[in-house]
């Protein structure tokens, strides 16, 4: 008889056997639609298999908040947390998904109400300390379109995804909020 299996191994198939994986990411590209801020993609090869120089490696810029993104704490309030003061301890958290997709559909310029907040907690209980909240619009149907991202009324403006939609500060703001923790390496 072999070794009992790992512990971990054992975990992982029981957090995975059920669960539903939802793809987030879109290839980048150059042209693709972006906050006119930034500069396009741009790519480049200093090293080519094709050139003969034995390796190939691509150069990449772009903006770091590009596409779908994860914001540290410190994107949005100065004196919080990167992303690498954030120790991989943290980086596991309970899921909390307002789902306002539909909403948009109707109306574009919906951005995410207290109500959106409160029915979610309504349907599944208070928001647990510490959770990861997400928000789904469904912008992610108007890809590649640069004209449907821009979202562009009448007057002209482009009127993107709101940044910092206060329905997301309500259930944060009656939990415990995590502090910085120093790493096993001292960090």
């Amino acid at each position: 008889m072999g070794a009992p299996e790992p512990r971990l191994w054992s975990a992982y198939r029981e957090l995975t056997e059920k669960a539903v994986f939802t793809h987030l990411t879109h290839a980048f590209r150059p042209g693709q639609p972006h906050f006119p801020g930034f500069g396009d993609e741009r790519r480049e090869t200093p090293f080519d298999l094709d050139r003969s120089d034995g390796f190939t490696v691509y150069r990449y810029t772009l903006a770091g908040q590009w596409g779908t993104d994860v914001d540290p704490p410190a994107r949005f309030v100065t004196g919080t947390r990167t992303l690498d003061r954030i120790p991989v301890e943290e980086m596991v958290l309970p899921l909390v998904v307002l789902d306002i997709a539909a909403r948009v559909e109707r109306d574009p310029d919906s951005t995410p109400a207290l109500d959106d907040a409160a029915s979610w907690e309504q349907r599944n209980g208070p928001v647990p300390s510490g959770s990861f909240v997400a928000l789904r619009t469904g912008w992610s149907r108007r890809r590649p379109d640069p004209a449907a991202m821009a979202n562009r009324d009448e007057a002209g403006p482009a009127a993107w995804e709101p940044a910092r939609p206060p329905a997301l500060v309500r259930p944060t703001a009656r939990r415990r909020r995590t502090r910085p923790r120093r790493s096993r390496s001292g960090a």
